[in-house]
């Protein structure tokens, strides 16, 4: 079983995240292992603080265990769950579409704006 911590400091606006390494007996840095991932944007530390939305961090988190959305009770924000945000651009695909739902919880109209636009990239 694959075990994930997010360590957050809300007094400097960040977020750290392991991956418990069980051969090893250690706890590895995400960010660090991973050149590609969003995880390490500061904009992801910023946006995704667990104490603004921790319903939408705990199905991160199952979604970072399990590899996949989850089907019964997952979030909801503006008729949008992580799983039919991933449906509608390849560019949602795992950290980006639970980034949005916080995006649609805290700004609609710009997130609305985004979905609408078909995402482009300036």
């Amino acid at each position: 079983m694959t075990k994930i911590k997010i360590l957050s400091n809300p007094y400097d606006r960040s977020l750290t995240y392991y991956i418990y390494k069980e051969q090893l007996d250690l706890w590895e840095n995400i960010q660090q292992n991973s050149i590609n991932s969003r995880l390490r944007e500061n904009d992801v530390e910023k946006i995704f603080l667990p104490f603004k939305a921790k319903d939408v961090a705990a199905e991160f988190e199952y979604w970072i265990k399990e590899h996949a959305y989850k089907t019964e009770e997952a979030v909801t924000v503006e008729g949008y769950t992580a799983r039919t945000l991933s449906a509608i651009s390849e560019y949602l695909d795992g950290e980006g579409a639970f980034m949005l739902l916080i995006e649609l919880r805290e700004d609609p109209k710009k997130a609305h704006d985004r979905i609408n636009g078909g995402f482009r990239i300036k």
